[in-house]
C-alpha cells in the first residue's frame, strides 16, 4: 500500500511508439516522478510493458489512477480525480524512439540479464521482419554481453525493437509458463546528458491494481 503522508508527485509523462513487426505499434510509458526521476510504468515477470491499442491510458487506469484517490498521487503536485489523470494522459502526444531521445533528452532501453548457458543450448529459428540479427552470436555482436552477463538494447529505433523481439522469440520461448524466466528484461529510462551518454538507469516500479484497493 503506498504511503498516503509521502504521496508520489508526477510531473511529466511520455508514451513512446514503438512500431513492431506486421504493422502492430505497441506504446510504452514513461513518467517522471518528482524526487524519483524516471520510471517505465507497466512491467511484469512475464511480459513485456507495452500496451497494444490507440494508447497508453490503459496501461495508467492499471497501474496508476487510482493512487490519486485519497492523494497517493499527485499530478504536478495537485490532487486530482481519476478520471481527470486518464485525461490528462489521454492529451499527451506519443512520440517515436528517434524523437525520444531528440526531443526529449531521454533514452528508453532494455537490459537482458543473460542465461548464457541456457540460450546457447536454443536454436534461433526466427527472424522478425526488419531485424539485423539471425542468430545468438549477431545478436552479441550487435548489443555486446557485458562483464556481469547484462546486454543493453537501447530503443532509439524500429530496428533495435525488431532485434529484441527476435531474441525473445528465439532464446526466450515458454519456459514453465514464463517465457523471459531464463533471461529476465528490465526496461528502463534515463536521461541524455550534453554529451549524449544516458546518466544512469531509473527506478522502475511498478503498482500493482491488487495492491491499491
Amino acid at each position: 500500500m503506498q504511503d498516503t503522508t509521502h504521496p508520489i508527485n508526477e510531473v511529466a509523462r511520455i508514451v513512446v511508439v514503438i512500431p513492431g513487426s506486421y504493422h502492430r505499434h505497441r506504446h510504452m510509458v514513461i513518467v517522471r516522478d518528482a524526487g524519483a526521476g524516471l520510471c517505465v510504468i507497466g512491467q511484469e515477470p512475464t511480459s513485456y510493458p507495452f500496451n497494444s491499442g490507440e494508447c497508453a491510458v490503459g496501461t495508467m487506469c492499471s497501474y496508476r489512477a487510482a493512487l490519486t484517490v485519497r492523494g497517493r498521487l499527485l499530478l504536478n503536485g495537485e490532487r486530482v480525480t481519476p478520471e481527470y489523470y486518464l485525461r490528462t494522459w489521454r492529451a499527451v502526444v506519443p512520440t517515436s524512439p528517434e524523437d525520444l531521445r531528440q526531443r526529449h533528452g531521454v533514452e528508453a532501453f532494455a537490459r537482458i540479464a543473460v542465461n548464457l548457458a541456457a540460450e546457447r543450448a536454443k536454436s534461433w529459428r526466427h527472424t522478425e521482419e526488419g531485424s539485423r540479427v539471425h542468430n545468438l552470436d549477431s545478436f552479441f555482436a550487435t548489443y555486446p554481453l557485458d562483464d556481469a552477463g547484462i546486454v543493453t538494447v537501447p530503443l532509439d529505433t524500429v530496428k533495435a525493437f525488431a532485434d529484441l523481439e527476435t531474441w525473445r522469440s528465439n532464446c526466450a520461448r515458454e519456459t514453465g509458463g514464463n517465457y523471459l524466466a531464463l533471461s529476465p528484461v528490465t526496461f528502463l529510462a534515463s536521461d541524455v546528458d550534453t554529451a549524449g551518454e544516458a546518466r544512469g538507469a531509473s527506478c522502475t516500479y511498478a503498482y500493482q491494481q491488487a495492491e491499491l484497493i
